[in-house]
């Protein structure tokens, strides 16, 4: 089992090296790496038709001259209007700085990491990124190398409570799309209790899919392995979607005319209900989160509803909450914000922001079958400039409803390259708590600092080990606690087998 992942990853011949090395990763290797492989019953087959991986790998993109200066991403743009104006309108939040910690025990070579980190920025233009006014014009200059490096920092010993001040401090500072740079990362090296490696980046620079991207092939090169994969440039990137924006256009336009109109009434729910003003940049603030949404139970029957259906888990959950809002509204449809992960093999190991994100109409009693057939039609649909801000779609959109951008729900497990990959499972769990590979412990730092949602209403769907899960996060100013439970046994039993 272990050659033929190897295979499929695509260490190539560096492989025997991989089984038989000693980790400079750590102050103590006893250990030999292949026993990294052990921890995860891998099956190559599963994963490849999970992710679609066959059918995603057909799909080329040119690879075309690299530049000094780029034009910005849609994406990018809104980012850098939300930076040089917070008070605009633009469905962005203030704080867009994504900050993740890991701590690793026993701890790092200071020589290993830098030696990781200066590979990891030059195969990835995307981290060395900065936003840049040239006359009128905003691009993205991709600078030759990163300007400040891996920052190391010697704390010595301190009290967990201490440590996690030290780090909060480090993550006070918001950056913003005029940051410069917006990718950083730090080595904070406390003796004995082991070394944290805190990652602090510009959402318009990366996206949350390639946080993991990134740790994944950090690792793999203080531990020496081979990355086979030649890395997306972020000109590259640009490239294809600006063609892709141009292809079949008025096709597009007239999808999403028939997918999307006419718009439903807005929500009377939440915010709305309460009296209080339409979510924007300066009045998000605190959120209530509730974890494991569905029980064990309710967990077991929707993989049975997906087995029986052929939609999957994100359908049937997506479908049962846009129910519950239509029947908190009393009324038949609903449109909400959708994001999925990364469709396309040409983005698969890009590390950039790389967003997918679009409205589902849904109508009550469709099923998780229509919302299946419409992300399936949407893949093909986009990216689009039809619902850009500067659109009659768009602005008709946004003038008549503000709800697909209020209730989001969002798919966190991505596909692509990451779901053949040992690592996925690591950082999946590391975020609920601790790992041990095998002489290495890993651990995701919770840090009280987060990006914030930026929506009122917020339905995240996992795929775990136990089976399908879902989180809920909603704006604590309308949403409380108690609130959001009687919510997630409103969506469990719309899920519930017939």
């Amino acid at each position: 089992m272990v050659s033929n992942f190897i295979a499929a990853a695509g260490f190539g011949t560096r492989a025997s090296q991989v089984l038989t090395c000693r980790s400079p990763l750590l102050r103590e290797a006893t250990q030999p790496c292949h026993d990294f492989f052990k921890l995860r019953d891998v099956s190559v087959e599963r994963a490849c038709l999970y992710g679609e991986c066959r059918k995603l790998m057909t799909v080329p993109i040119p690879s075309l001259r690299k530049e000094k200066y780029f034009l910005l991403s849609y994406y990018q743009q809104r980012m850098l209007a939300a930076a040089l104006d917070p008070e605009t309108s633009v469905g962005f939040h203030v704080n867009q700085t994504i900050s993740w910690a890991v701590r690793i025990t026993p701890g790092v070579s200071s020589r290993t990491l830098r030696r990781a980190f200066d590979q990891l920025v030059s195969r990835h233009d995307s981290l060395r990124l900065r936003f840049v006014e040239l006359g009128s014009v905003w691009r993205a200059e991709v600078l030759s190398t990163h300007p400040i490096g891996l920052i190391i920092e010697e704390l010595g010993e301190m009290s967990e409570e201490a440590q996690r001040k030290a780090i909060s401090e480090r993550c006070a500072d918001p950056m913003t799309a005029l940051s410069d740079p917006m990718f950083e990362m730090r080595l904070l090296k406390f003796g004995s209790g082991g070394d944290v490696i805190l990652v602090r980046v510009h959402h318009a620079v990366i996206d949350g899919y390639s946080i993991a991207l990134l740790l994944e092939e950090l690792l793999k090169h203080a531990l020496n392995m081979a990355v086979s994969d030649s890395p997306l440039s972020h000109g590259d990137f640009i490239a294809h979607r600006s063609k892709q924006l141009l292809d079949r256009a008025e096709e597009k336009e007239a999808f999403w005319k028939e997918a999307l109109l006419p718009f439903p009434e807005k929500l009377n729910i939440g915010r709305t209900v309460q009296g209080l003003p339409d979510l924007s940049p300066l009045n998000i603030g605190k959120t209530n989160t509730l974890n494991n949404v569905l029980t064990p139970q309710a967990s077991a029957e929707v993989e049975a509803l997906v087995k029986s259906t052929g939609a999957s888990a994100f359908c049937h959950l997506h479908a049962a909450f846009s129910e519950t809002l239509c029947a908190k509204a009393e009324q038949d449809a609903v449109l909400v914000h959708s994001v999925v992960g990364r469709r396309e093999a040409a983005v698969a190991s890009f590390i950039g922001a790389e967003m997918i994100e679009f409205p589902l109409r849904y109508t009550c009693g469709s099923g998780a079958s229509w919302v299946s057939k419409q992300i399936s039609a949407c893949a093909e649909m986009l990216p689009t400039t039809a619902l850009g801000d500067d659109t009659p779609m768009g602005q008709e959109m946004r003038a008549k409803t503000k709800d697909w951008m209020r209730f989001l729900v969002h798919i966190r497990t991505p596909t692509g390259r990451f779901s053949t990959s040992p690592f996925r499972k690591v950082f999946e769990e590391a975020m609920a708590g601790k790992i041990s590979l095998g002489f290495i412990t890993v651990e995701r730092i919770d840090l009280s600092k987060q990006t914030d949602s930026g929506f009122e209403l917020q339905l995240n769907v996992t795929s775990t080990s136990q089976g399908p899960q879902a989180s809920l996060i909603g704006d604590a100013t309308s949403w409380r606690q108690v609130d959001l439970q009687k919510l997630a046994q409103e969506i469990e039993a719309r899920v519930q087998p017939a």
